[in-house]
């Protein structure tokens, strides 16, 4: 388990480490432009005087809803020099249209800037222009930016996503290389969804695998989304719907996940925890400043909800919950080390760490409860077959047929009356046999059989007094003919009794007492007979673990009350 848990850590945590690596010494990189926002071609001229132009960072740039221009200078020896080895790119990823000049002479253009939107053509999100060598001059060199963004449809904090210059290569490259590991790993996360998804539907009672299905297609919906960027040199327009799917798969994962872990460790709480959740990632969409803040914040809030979960069971000893809490922290942990590489690296690769930890506490977790489930089946077969042998003991057979042989030898009439009340009980536990819930009314008309059996047997009178509504209530069967069987074995009734059984209801809960007469000879009884262990079985069969039962002595009665919500 140590081992298996210090791998997951090193997968979430080596992507971190790769992604800081990754900001390369050979990159070129600008600490400061001069905008001017309207439109001049003598803005691109080398000797323009650009004095008075504003001056920002290249990720302050906002084209949106106009026409800018950008200059940004270079040493002619920085740059001679990294040309000289390889060719040199102008990469410029922006929501934006442009043309880029060097020194004067355009070198490319990626759609066409405009004043408006029916003047601007939309160009590519990613773009590398090539630097041409004999541009280069020995002394200050200037790159100027014709660049406008009108077709976004809403307004980002930063249009502007790179502005450096490195080795001419694809723009798309380096981001679907880091994508690899996340899209492999997807594969896997893809199989599970659907193993989980057929599991619920072959089993509709298991929620908790419906949202581990759910959790696990919608990060790979979201890695879809994301990696689109590295496989389709989309226009900027389609940007915006790229981050709105991302979004949207984002509050789908969290929603499912915080679902899983509150089905799994805390099912009395998932609908407030997930509501909470739900409210408090709502308020991070509208009022968080970026999609990536609002990306990060919903993820986060979600993982937060889960991890409660999960600690909360884990301190309640459920199985799974230390495991999944771990899992958790781990990738809260990865968030933390990695921030800004996190949701274009690091997340999936956590994701995937965790959902393969999820599975595993899932498959695990289903088999116990199969193993269950059979250990419960096999416990009906016994508790059914320990129903008929109550009335088949051999004891009890031969006693009720002396006494029948004798009533037939003497008084043929009350012989037929016993042959009938005994044939009606046995008929009554054979119709009850296979049912794990059976009527109170039927199970009282088992107890009167019996005590009409009795009664012949003894030539007295046992009867049963009821007290209380019966209608609708729904009991295992035999537990009140086992009371009354414990009562007979238990004394030597030499006169008439009376048996007592009220019943109260309470909405879903239901109470039943019942009262039988002891004697002062009467044999010593305790709450650990086979009697009593077969009602506790019956009642832990039906309701599980919402019942309970008690049972003591008085001066004049055995009382036992047994308490139970209705499903």
């Amino acid at each position: 388990m140590i081992r298996f848990l210090f791998a997951i850590i090193l997968i979430a945590l080596l992507p971190g480490a790769a992604a800081a690596q990754s900001t390369r010494s050979d990159f070129i990189r600008f600490e400061e432009v001069r905008v001017v926002e309207g439109d001049d071609p003598q803005y691109a001229a080398p000797n323009f005087d650009d004095a008075n132009w504003a001056r920002t960072a290249p990720a302050n740039i906002d084209p949106q809803g106009r026409i800018i221009w950008v200059r940004a200078y270079i040493d002619g020896d920085r740059l001679a020099a990294a040309a000289a080895d390889q060719p040199l790119g102008f990469f410029l990823s922006a929501l934006a249209s442009r043309e880029v000049f060097l020194n004067g002479v355009m070198i490319g253009e990626n759609g066409i800037p405009g004043a408006t939107p029916a003047d601007e053509t939309p160009g590519a999100l990613d773009a590398v222009f090539y630097v041409p060598a004999d541009l280069i001059r020995p002394d200050a060199n200037v790159f100027a930016i014709r660049i406008s963004s009108h077709h976004l449809g809403a307004r980002l904090h930063w249009p502007i996503h790179s502005f450096h210059l490195a080795a001419y290569e694809s723009p798309t490259r380096r981001r679907l290389q880091s994508y690899i590991p996340a899209i492999a790993a997807g594969g896997a996360i893809a199989l599970g969804a659907f193993y989980f998804l057929g599991f619920y539907a072959s089993n509709r009672r298991d929620a908790s695998s419906l949202a581990l299905g759910i959790l696990a297609f919608a990060v790979i919906a979201q890695l879809a989304a994301e990696s689109w960027r590295a496989f389709d040199h989309y226009l900027y327009p389609s940007h915006m719907l790229r981050l709105y799917l991302m979004l949207g798969f984002a509050f789908i994962a969290g929603v499912a996940l915080s679902v899983f872990s509150g089905l799994r460790f805390t099912p009395q709480r998932t609908a407030q925890t997930t509501a909470l959740a739900v409210i408090v990632s709502g308020f991070a969409i509208f009022l968080a400043p970026g999609f990536d803040s609002k990306l990060g914040l919903i993820i986060l809030i979600f993982m937060i909800a889960a991890l409660v979960a999960a600690l909360i069971g884990a301190k309640n000893r459920k199985r799974g919950a230390f495991l999944s809490a771990i899992g958790f922290a781990i990738f809260l942990l990865a968030a933390i080390l990695a921030p800004y590489q996190f949701l274009d690296q690091t997340y999936y690769l956590a994701m995937a760490a965790l959902i393969i930890i999820l599975f595993a506490t899932q498959i695990r977790l289903l088999s116990d409860e199969q193993r269950a489930r059979e250990e419960a089946a096999l416990q009906t077969v016994r508790l059914r077959h320990e129903l008929l042998k109550k009335q088949i003991q051999p004891h009890f057979l031969m006693n009720t047929l002396t006494t029948l042989s004798e009533w037939i030898e003497s008084e043929p009439k009350t012989g037929v009356a016993m042959i009938d009340a005994l044939s009606r009980e046995l008929r009554l536990l054979y119709d009850i046999s296979d049912n794990t819930l059976i009527s109170l009314d039927d199970e009282l008309e088992l107890c009167r059989q019996h005590l009409k059996v009795m009664s012949l047997r003894a030539d007295a009178t046992f009867s049963l007094q009821i007290d209380g509504a019966t209608p609708d209530i729904q009991c295992p069967p035999a537990v009140l003919l086992t009371l009354i069987e414990n009562a007979f074995t238990h004394n030597e009734y030499r006169d008439s009794a009376e048996f007592e059984v009220k019943t109260t209801l309470s909405g879903k809960d239901i109470s039943i007492l019942c009262r039988a007469p002891t004697q002062a000879d009467s044999k010593t009884s305790s709450q650990n007979g086979a009697g009593l262990a077969y009602i506790r079985a019956r009642l832990k069969e039906a309701f599980g673990d919402d019942w309970s039962l008690e049972s003591a002595p008085t001066p004049r009665f055995w009382e036992t009350v047994i308490n139970w919500r209705s499903p």
